[in-house]
């Protein structure tokens, strides 16, 4: 009886008790039922009369509104403000391993076809049975310790269909992190008709075979693993490919859950690389830009496709099931290089933004001295100046309760204002710089102050704004700008091709002269380089750079020296583009009260100074990149 009773608490599953009471009676234990159920009152409920009905006796919980079956999306919910959807879903290598096996230059990419699936389930969703184009923008990199969340957005109707955007952002993002938008098209209802026939025919006749397996091959930049490596025969006839694909067992059981699965058509594309077809690049090609997709109505395990060109880097495609009959069409896929680096986000990126501020009405009004710019655009001589003037207030004790301001107008602040004549703005930011380190050193003592128009009325905001805690302030039009920590947001433009200029790097033997050009020949592919300092370039480095793959050149070369750096620009072929990359720089610090003019000479002479002679020696050159 107490075995019965600890059953009954812990596991009440009816067999489990009715095996323990076999056992019992069958040993010869009587059960006394009455003294079980003394303090209750119990009542028969019949068991099922025949043990395979298929009747459930609990209850099930209620599926949710929207939900999605789909691998990568799981619920779809229609907006409040119009006839817009919402589709949402989360992607990781955890629950997704098989994606780890698309890796390009040794980062896992979420393949271009998977976006296509994503625009495709939006079309189902609202009933469109086309995509008549997508541009796909920053590449998705997934990592072993962190998943995404997606987002797949149809905006309102309009005459041209509906706009459909694809976003993500990291699983472990914090409220305020960006989303990244990776892809936008267009769905449209209707399904033109087919005009590209079948592929019952297998293989064509006069179809030349090609050796499958190249495709992966070591070395290549593109690391497919097994559930990508779908490509199984394949054959060319003239400038047109034919394959056959098939998804690898783990990958067909998941098949059914989408429009056609992501690794079965991303090795449809694999053909292009087997044969000449007018898509050629050194760098791995990817998909760009799908065009005039007809949404299939089934799944598929295996494909047999046809790859035709239709334009440089662009092709397009009939996709057909094992039977030949067609499953896709895509009307044209534009392809183009991967840029190094491509798909990497910039969640530990910040950057300084200048936001209107409204500081609120005075009560006790600062002590603020003003100290005007010095005349003229002289850096140093404008810096030496503000320089005597910080130091003599930092020493004044009757002072302590004032704030100089440092006043400046047109120095380039606020991404609404003209651009500055650039001498002035240098000069500027030079007594910015120097100010701001001035204020860590002196909390409370120091303002910078810039004004768009010194004859309007701006000091009372410049007061409030004091008053309020702000150290840094900007009046323009008479609004009071403040700078902000914001999360720098990728602009999505391809940046320098490095590959194709000389890159000269000043400072080459510092450390991070070392480090920028290790970065530019492995990350970036810069093949050329010319690195200048005042020491000559030690030898481990030229080597390690030359591994790598770059032709190196160095030169022993003071850049404070106009003549000396002519010399070496003047080497240069000028047929050839030039990036510069000026990591020449000196240290000679000091606090505040001991800085001397002295100091500002010797650190403006190879940083600010060479970087003007670096500005003027090459304005009439092809320059690809000045850092």
């Amino acid at each position: 009886t107490h075995a019965l009773t600890s059953l009954h608490k812990n596991q009440p599953e009816t067999h489990t008790i009715t095996t323990t009471l076999a056992h019992l009676t069958t040993h010869g234990t009587p059960v006394n039922w009455h003294a079980y159920y003394a303090h209750t009152k119990p009542h028969t409920t019949p068991l099922p009369t025949y043990p395979f009905q298929h009747h459930r006796y609990w209850l099930e919980s209620a599926a949710p509104a929207g939900t999605l079956n789909h691998p990568f999306l799981d619920t779809a919910v229609g907006l409040a403000d119009g006839d817009r959807f919402l589709l949402t879903g989360s992607l990781s290598l955890t629950e997704h391993p098989w994606l780890a096996d698309h890796a390009v230059r040794g980062d896992v990419l979420l393949p271009g076809t998977a976006f296509v699936e994503l625009a495709m389930q939006a079309a189902r969703h609202v009933n469109h049975a086309f995509l008549a184009e997508l541009t796909l923008g920053a590449p998705l990199v997934l990592t072993e310790d962190t998943g995404v969340h997606l987002q797949v957005l149809v905006d309102e109707p309009d005459t041209g269909g509906r706009v459909v955007s694809v976003f993500s952002r990291p699983s472990d993002a914090s409220p305020d992190e960006p989303w990244t938008k990776h892809a936008e098209g267009r769905l449209v209802a209707a399904r033109p008709a087919s005009t590209d026939g079948d592929l019952i025919v297998w293989p064509p006749a006069t179809a030349t075979a090609l050796d499958a397996d190249h495709c992966y091959a070591e070395g290549s930049e593109r690391q497919y693993g097994p559930a990508f490596q779908g490509l199984r025969r394949a054959w060319v006839q003239e400038d047109v490919l034919f394959a056959e694909v098939a998804l690898g067992a783990d990958q067909a059981a998941d098949a059914d859950g989408f429009a056609i699965h992501p690794a079965l058509l991303d090795a449809a594309l694999h053909p292009l690389g087997l044969a000449p077809s007018g898509v050629t690049s050194d760098a791995p090609l990817v998909p760009f830009s799908w065009n005039n997709v007809a949404v299939p109505a089934v799944s598929a395990k295996e494909l047999r496709i046809r790859i035709s060109p239709v334009a440089p880097e662009a092709v397009s495609l009939l996709i057909a099931d094992a039977s030949g009959a067609p499953v896709l069409e895509i009307g044209r896929l534009t392809l183009r290089p991967l840029q190094h680096g491509a798909g990497h986000g910039s969640r530990s990126l910040f950057r300084t933004s200048w936001v209107r501020s409204a500081p609120p009405a005075l009560g006790t009004e600062p002590e603020i001295v003003y100290l005007p710019r010095p005349a003229g655009d002289d850096a140093v001589e404008s810096a030496a100046q503000t320089l005597a003037a910080l130091q003599q207030w930092a020493g004044d004790e009757q002072a302590a309760d004032a704030r100089l301001a440092v006043l400046t107008t047109g120095s380039c602040l606020l991404d609404t204002d003209a651009a500055p004549d650039p001498a002035l703005s240098l000069a500027n930011a030079a007594l910015w710089g120097m100010t701001r380190s001035a204020q860590s050193e002196h909390p409370d003592r120091f303002v910078l102050v810039d004004v768009d128009d010194l004859d309007s009325d701006w000091r009372p905001a410049v007061a409030a704004a004091v008053a309020a805690g702000e150290t840094q302030i900007a009046v323009r039009s008479g609004e009071v700008h403040v700078p902000r920590l914001v999360r720098a947001v990728p602009s999505g433009a391809e940046g320098p091709d490095w590959s194709s200029a000389t890159v000269l790097i000043t400072g080459a033997t510092g450390a991070l002269g070392r480090l920028v050009a290790r970065h530019l020949v492995v990350e970036h592919g810069a093949g050329e380089l010319l690195l200048a300092a005042r020491r000559p370039v030690p030898a481990e480095l030229l080597d390690d750079l030359t591994e790598a793959g770059a032709h190196v050149t160095s030169v022993v070369c003071d850049v404070t020296d106009r003549a000396d750096l002519a010399a070496v620009l003047a080497a240069v072929p000028a047929d050839r583009p030039l990036a510069v990359v000026h990591c020449a720089g000196s240290v000679d610090d000091a606090v505040l009260g001991n800085q001397t003019r002295g100091h500002l000479e010797r650190v403006f002479a190879p940083k600010a100074t060479a970087a003007w002679h670096l500005h003027e020696l090459t304005r009439d050159r092809d320059v690809t990149a000045f850092v």
